[in-house]
């Protein structure tokens, strides 16, 4: 694996990004902040049958984490049949963590959530909440996803961030 201060295997950082991954292996990367396999701050972020692994943040602390992607003010994050197993965050997201603007919102990414299919998460932790994700600030949605033996002290499978419009779920386990 790969490390970084920030998205251990791929950082992102612009308006004007749109990564899209597609078929994807991000094995036993670390960041020291954010995003152990990616860091993504407002690019549109689409990730499809991607494996993660293993990936890891080192410190803790407020929205410190994603494990595996740390997706913030970012317009949407879009995440299709993927596997997170064994991803770890010092502090929030053990797999992944998706915001907006950690100013209330009111930046210039705006941010509209996450999207999430078909994908499974299993064997993820957290330090502090959301064992496999932490829905940050926007509307989000889930379908058709597996969440299975996370490991948080608040919210094993997932946890909202407390300006969140609550994620609508749909043919989840």
């Amino acid at each position: 694996g790969n490390s970084g201060d920030l998205g251990g295997g791929l950082y992102s950082q612009s308006y004007l990004s749109k990564p899209t991954l597609t078929d994807c292996n991000f094995i036993r990367n670390t960041a020291t902040f954010y995003g152990g396999a990616i860091h993504n701050d407002c690019g549109i972020l689409t990730v499809t049958g991607c494996d993660f692994a293993g990936n890891s943040t080192l410190v803790g602390g407020g929205l410190l984490g994603g494990g595996a992607i740390y997706s913030i003010n970012a317009s949407p994050l879009r995440i299709d049949n993927c596997i997170f197993s064994g991803n770890a965050s010092a502090a929030v997201g053990g797999a992944v963590y998706a915001g907006s603007c950690l100013s209330g919102g009111t930046g210039t990414c705006g941010g509209t959530g996450l999207s999430l299919g078909t994908s499974t998460f299993a064997g993820n932790r957290a330090a502090d909440c959301g064992g496999a994700i932490c829905f940050g600030m926007g509307k989000s949605t889930m379908a058709n996803c597996i969440l299975w033996g996370n490991i948080a002290p608040q919210g094993e499978a997932m946890a909202l961030d407390p300006f969140n419009i609550s994620p609508a779920i749909s043919y989840s386990d």
